[in-house]
C-alpha cells in the first residue's frame, strides 16, 4: 500500500501537458500517457486504484514524506519482498495455456508476415492472457522462420547488449543484472512485473534451437536514456516524446533494413490511426504494418465485443480489414474511442479470448529499494522539466 502512495507521488510529478500541441507523449521514467491539446489524465490499464494522498509538510518533498521510517523497515521489506515473489511465481505459472488453447490465434498472426513487415500486437500491461498468448506465438516452431526481430516497450536501448547476450548468444543473464532493461525503461513499476521477463526468457529458449544467424533479436523499443549520464532537464529534452522515438527505432531498425518484426507495445502505441505509431508511419510505409490487439478490459469493453460481433467461448482472431466489419463504430469496445471512431481505424484484427479468465500479474514494485526509490524522484522531476522545455519549443515553433 505505502508502494502504491509513492508510485502516484511520482506519477503527479509529470505534471500537465500544455494546450497547444496536438499528439501523445509518454514521458520516460515516469509512465501514464499525456494528452497534449487538451485535458491531461493518466491512463489506468489496471483496475487496481491509487490510494488517496495526504498533503506532505510544507517544504518536504512529497516522495520524502512517504519515505519516513522505510529504511528502518527495510529488512522487514525485504523478507515479505521474497514470501510476495515467491507467491507470485507461484500465481505466475500455476494457469498454463492448455495445448492448442492458442492455435487459431497464433496461426493467423503468423500469416500476418505474409503480407506485413510489422506485426504489432497490442497489449494491456501486465495483463495474464496477452503475456500467455505471445509467449506461445514465440514458442511456435514458424516464429523464428518468419521474423527477425522482436521491438518491446519495456526495454531501454542503452541495455542493448545485454538483450543479445541474453536472446541471441544464449546467455544465462542473471535477474539482477538483467532487470537494468526494464528498471531503465520508462514506468518501471509496471514492467517488474514477471511477465515481462518471462517473455525475455521464452525468447532465449526458442532461439537456442535455431542456428546462431536465424535466431530472432529482441530490440529495446523505448526512449535510448542513459540516466547515469543525464545531470540535467536539457539533456531529456530530444528523448521526452516517446511517440517520436518509437516512430524513430520502427522505421531506422526495422523497415529501412527491410526485416520482419514483432512489435510488444501497449494497445494505444499500435493504433492505425494517429497517435500509434502505425498510423504515424503508414505515408511513409504503406502496407507494411498488421495490428491486432484485444477489446478494452475495463468499461464492458469485452461485454460490448461479443455482443457487437456475436461471439462464444472460443478465442478467436476476428479478421477486421478488407470485411464489412471494418465500419463498425468502436464506441464502448475499445479505450478513447467515440461514435466517429470505426474499428478499421484502430486495428486489422481483433484478439478475442473467448471465455478464458484474465487478470493482471502483480509487479514486484515493493523490491524497489529506498536508493532506487530516491533515483526515481530524480528521474521524475528532470523528466517533468524536460517536458516544459518541450512543450516551449513546440509553442515557439508554432508561433507566427
Amino acid at each position: 500500500m505505502a508502494m502504491k502512495v509513492l508510485f502516484k507521488n511520482l506519477e503527479e510529478l509529470s505534471g500537465q501537458a500544455g494546450d497547444n500541441a496536438r499528439e501523445w507523449l509518454d514521458l520516460p521514467g515516469i509512465g501514464g500517457y499525456r494528452r497534449i491539446g487538451g485535458p491531461v489524465q493518466p491512463v489506468q490499464e489496471s483496475a487496481h486504484q491509487a490510494l488517496p494522498i495526504q498533503s506532505p509538510s510544507p517544504g518536504k518533498s512529497p516522495f520524502l514524506s512517504r519515505m519516513s521510517g522505510l529504511d528502518s523497515k527495510f529488512g522487514m521489506w525485504r523478507r515479505l519482498t521474497w514470501t510476495l515473489r515467491f507467491v507470485g511465481v507461484l500465481v505466475f505459472v500455476s494457469q498454463p495455456v492448455t495445448a492448442g488453447e492458442f492455435d487459431n490465434l497464433v496461426s493467423g498472426i503468423l500469416t500476418a508476415w505474409d503480407s506485413a513487415d510489422v506485426v504489432c500486437l497490442g497489449e494491456g500491461h501486465s495483463q495474464k492472457n496477452d503475456s500467455d498468448l505471445r509467449i506461445a506465438l514465440v514458442q511456435h516452431p514458424e516464429f523464428v522462420q518468419r521474423v527477425d526481430v522482436i521491438v518491446v516497450e519495456f526495454a531501454n536501448p542503452v541495455h542493448q547488449g545485454i538483450l543479445d547476450r541474453l536472446v541471441v548468444d544464449g546467455e544465462n543473464v542473471s535477474r539482477a543484472e538483467l532487470r537494468q532493461v526494464w528498471r531503465d525503461a520508462s514506468s518501471p513499476w509496471t514492467w517488474e512485473s514477471p511477465v515481462y521477463e518471462a517473455f525475455l526468457r521464452t525468447v532465449r529458449q526458442a532461439n537456442l534451437v535455431a542456428p546462431r544467424h536465424q535466431r530472432v533479436r529482441v530490440i529495446g523499443g523505448d526512449a535510448a536514456i542513459n540516466w547515469a549520464a543525464v545531470d540535467s532537464a536539457q539533456d531529456l529534452v530530444p528523448l521526452v516524446n516517446r511517440g517520436g522515438v518509437m516512430r524513430q527505432i520502427i522505421a531506422e531498425e526495422v523497415l529501412d533494413k527491410g526485416l520482419k518484426a514483432l512489435a510488444i507495445y501497449g494497445s494505444r502505441h499500435c493504433e492505425k490511426r494517429g497517435g500509434g505509431f502505425p498510423g504515424e508511419l503508414e505515408s511513409r510505409y504503406p502496407g507494411r504494418f498488421w495490428v491486432a490487439f484485444s477489446f478494452a478490459r475495463h468499461r464492458s469493453g469485452v461485454e460490448n465485443g461479443r455482443k457487437v460481433f456475436n461471439l462464444g467461448p472460443e478465442p478467436r482472431l476476428i479478421q477486421i480489414t478488407g470485411t464489412s466489419l471494418a465500419g463498425q463504430p468502436a464506441e464502448g469496445m475499445f479505450i478513447r474511442t467515440d461514435s466517429n471512431v470505426k474499428v478499421g481505424h484502430l486495428l486489422d484484427a481483433i484478439v478475442y479470448f473467448g471465455d478464458r479468465p484474465d487478470s493482471i500479474v502483480e509487479r514486484e514494485s515493493i523490491d524497489f529499494e529506498p536508493t532506487f526509490l530516491l533515483e526515481l524522484e530524480r528521474r521524475a522531476r528532470l523528466t517533468r522539466a524536460a517536458h516544459e522545455l518541450w512543450l516551449r519549443g513546440a509553442s515557439a515553433e508554432e508561433s507566427p
